[in-house]
């Protein structure tokens, strides 16, 4: 079975060519039924009638859309591994069946064979069009990520060269106090536009296709994270408390530890300073399957109004006498959110801040 071509306009070469469907069922009067209804809303359609015939097809015809009847459940994995790299597999279930008989197989979308065919190519139509919404993103990301990489590079060679030659003034003769001010203005200037590059960077980069999801240990996750942070640590004379039995997740390692850096970290920029510095990490049981993590401290705590706004890209709600590009926090929840979580600050002023996230509990 298979629909007319792509129409021809009158300037020459061609309409937007028609989409695809691999309609696969061992029924064939089934499969003609369904399959004129498809090509007369503009479909191009090719039927198969069993699983090698549908790999052969998808691997020819290439098809944005595989109709699969449930006899034939199994091949969904195997089609979307496959050359014709199918981007969306629709399951459809006879009534007999019942939700707890669905597999999981992989299907994009289970639908009932019974569907009125005018709700099927609604159904097909949106799936496509967030599919081609995905790799947009897909696409936008990876445009971002060497944007950013290349603004990087670009700025810390100019920086270099700032700093030394400002250096070199500063060893060529000796500077009075108001020169010395001078100088160290400049050089503290370059160090926070090479921070805020850097930010950049890291931002990006947590925006890519999630990694992997492993089961971790969160406390591993923290003890590596304050040992890389231990000078800094030590030269603000903080204490880190973490709870006995700190669970495991689901996450990636090294973006976790990340996490708990940048929020050690913001401690460490906004600490008290007539007040010994403490902080404390850690989790109980969320409503979902799912762990929430709190690392607080007795800082200088943030005001509700900015509750939101300290997560965004660049906002700082300090002047330079505060470490920091602004961008940690918005690091955090895009690293957060890779993982199916999101973020959160509990806070008085005055008496301490607490950053609170989720993540998944292993199964």
């Amino acid at each position: 079975m298979k629909s007319p071509q792509p129409e021809a306009n009158p300037s020459g070469g061609f309409l937007r060519p028609p989409i695809v469907v691999l309609d696969v069922d061992p029924k064939p009067a089934s499969q003609r039924s369904r399959g004129c209804l498809l090509a007369a809303a503009g479909f191009c359609v090719h039927g198969a009638a069993e699983a090698g015939q549908a790999l052969e097809a998808a691997a020819a015809y290439k098809p944005e859309v595989v109709l699969l009847d449930w006899d034939e459940a199994g091949l969904c994995r195997r089609l979307k591994a496959g050359p014709g790299n199918v981007p969306v597999v629709v399951l459809l279930i006879g009534t007999s069946k019942t939700a707890t008989d669905l597999p999981s197989v992989g299907a994009d979308l289970c639908l009932p064979k019974s569907i009125a065919p005018a709700f099927l190519i609604e159904a097909l139509g949106t799936l496509l069009r967030m599919r081609r919404a995905e790799r947009e993103l897909d696409r936008s990301r990876g445009e971002l990520l060497d944007f950013s990489r290349q603004l990087a590079h670009d700025i810390e060679g100019p920086l270099r060269g700032v700093v030394t030659f400002a250096e070199l003034i500063g060893l060529s003769h000796p500077l009075s106090e108001k020169e010395q001010t001078y100088l160290g203005h400049v050089l503290s200037s370059a160090d926070q536009v090479r921070r805020l590059a850097r930010g950049v960077l890291s931002y990006a980069e947590a925006k890519r296709e999630p990694p992997p999801l492993v089961v971790v240990p969160f406390r591993g996750v923290v003890v590596a994270a304050t040992q890389t942070l231990r000078d800094r640590i030590k030269e603000a004379g903080a204490v880190i408390h973490m709870q006995d039995s700190l669970p495991s997740v689901l996450g990636d390692f090294s973006a976790l530890q990340k996490v708990v850096q940048s929020l050690i970290g913001n401690s460490i920029n906004y600490r008290r300073r007539d007040t010994r510095l403490s902080v404390t990490i850690r989790a109980r049981e969320g409503p979902s399957q799912d762990w929430v993590i709190s690392v607080s401290d007795n800082g200088i705590g943030v005001a509700k109004q900015y509750y939101e706004s300290i997560f965004a890209p660049f906002k700082r709600l300090h002047g330079l006498e505060i470490p920091g590009a602004g961008m940690g926090l918005a690091f955090c929840r895009q690293i957060l959110e890779t993982h199916g979580g999101r973020i959160w600050v509990e806070s008085e002023p005055g008496f301490g801040a607490s950053f609170l996230f989720t993540l998944r509990a292993p199964a």
